[in-house]
């Protein structure tokens, strides 16, 4: 996550600022590059764990002061990416538990629980296209 603000970089001879999410000290906080004396400073901080869905507070304090964001930050469920390709259309059977890619010869199936692919659905050989009836011009 990054984090911007006026004040984050450490004073002349003190110790860096700590940042805390939800109480929680963060992980790793690397200072971003300060562009000069009243600019707007940055920080990249690794967040730590928490309950997805919980806002926290981000508390940021050197030895010139403290202050807190209230609610300042969301934390969120985690996402898994899995490879696949040609996907034309995406759709989640929720009763199931699956999700469904459309491709061009057939649906994929992944299993939400688990996050393993399941066996293809396989489209049937293409019937032959003849045109519509005679009545239907």
């Amino acid at each position: 996550m990054y984090l911007f603000g006026f004040g984050l970089f450490p004073p002349p001879f003190g110790p860096a600022s700590s940042v805390s999410l939800g109480g929680q000290s963060a992980l790793s906080v690397t200072l971003l590059n300060n562009v000069g004396l009243g600019t707007l400073e940055g920080e990249l901080l690794q967040v730590p764990n928490g309950t997805p869905g919980e806002s926290v507070n981000i508390a940021v304090s050197d030895s010139l002061g403290a202050g807190t964001l209230s609610s300042g930050y969301e934390l969120l469920y985690v996402a898994y990416n899995h490879s696949a390709s040609g996907i034309l259309q995406l759709i989640f059977d929720g009763l199931r538990n699956r999700l469904y890619a459309l491709k061009a010869t057939e649906v994929d199936v992944l299993d939400a629980a688990t996050r393993l692919w399941q066996s293809p659905l396989v489209f049937p050989a293409a019937a032959k296209y003849r045109g519509l009836p005679a009545r239907w011009h």
